[in-house]
């Protein structure tokens, strides 16, 4: 069926203990100008306001679900809520970021105008705190089969894409990652799975206020760099032989910085097994590194 008025979007709503900025983002959610939603909100085992917030909304908000589960992560949250859905279209949205009115229309009609190839759509975003833009505005136009340069840079974030069903089928967010410590990159991989056989479109505006906060996942940086070698890991071995060069090179890159922020003995043999695979990825990733401390 063709994105339009009438289609369902479910929008997915991951929650643990969100009580600071879960109402302001439920509201951004229910202000949208295409007004037919349902809203799943997920409580992952909070010990805070979090359920009680997100159930006095659901009381006012006909479109409005809460489910709750003891805490298994970010991204079972957000496959139990997937489950649930009924919508056409996936909107994935964060606790603590903030949808322009506009977005859900405005990525709906660039589904409609696009063709029946493209799995998801994304847009653009810009970081925030304390109410105020924080980083330099990025607006990156990567469109159509997009799997090796989605590889080399994440052009999105967790609250950006609308997902078509049908593109998104029996794929979930990984909870592997969840498992190993290493939570943070679960919208970078499912994105790649979906790049790997979907192409993807861009809606050219900025329609997503992205939250920096110093409670945030991916402000543990120990943590978001063995994210991102796990993610590569999983590429390698889910699409064997596929864009290797551009796998095995971010790899290195991640293995030198995880090198990097680690004492001892352990950052140098990192440090070499990159340099093995990717002497150049190798050197300039020290050398910045180095310069930024001298």
């Amino acid at each position: 069926m063709n994105a339009g008025p009438e289609s369902l979007v479910s929008v997915i709503v991951p929650a643990w203990n969100a009580e600071a900025t879960l109402i302001e983002t439920l509201q951004s959610a229910a202000a949208q100008t295409h007004s037919n939603l349902e809203i799943l909100i997920v409580d992952d085992g909070s010990i805070d306001r979090t359920a009680e917030i997100a159930a006095e909304f659901c009381a006012s908000e006909r479109r409005a679900r809460l489910m709750r589960q003891d805490n298994a992560g970010v991204a079972a949250a957000r496959n139990r809520a997937i489950d649930a859905a009924k919508g056409e279209y996936l909107a994935p949205l964060d606790a603590d970021d903030l949808w322009h009115p506009e977005k859900v229309e405005r990525q709906l009609r660039t589904f409609a105008e696009s063709p029946p190839s493209v799995g998801l759509v994304y847009c653009w975003y810009r970081m925030i705190g304390d109410g105020r833009v924080t980083e330099p505005l990025w607006a990156p136009v990567i469109e159509g089969s997009v799997f090796p340069e989605h590889l080399k840079c994440n052009f999105g974030t967790g609250s950006a894409p609308l997902i078509r069903r049908s593109a998104l089928g029996r794929l979930r967010y990984s909870t592997e990652l969840r498992q190993a410590g290493n939570q943070g990159c679960e919208d970078w991989l499912l994105q790649l799975y979906i790049a790997a056989e979907h192409d993807i479109a861009c809606t050219r505006a900025f329609l997503l206020d992205y939250r920096q906060s110093p409670h945030a996942m991916s402000s543990n940086a120990g943590r978001m760099i063995r994210s991102h070698i796990q993610m590569y890991q999983i590429v390698r071995r889910d699409f064997p032989g596929r864009e290797r060069r551009i796998v095995e090179r971010e790899l290195a890159r991640w293995r030198v910085r995880h090198g990097l922020v680690q004492h001892g003995e352990d950052r140098w043999a990192e440090i070499v097994a990159a340099f093995r695979k990717a002497p150049l990825v190798t050197g300039k990733e020290v050398l910045t590194f180095y310069a930024r401390w001298s």
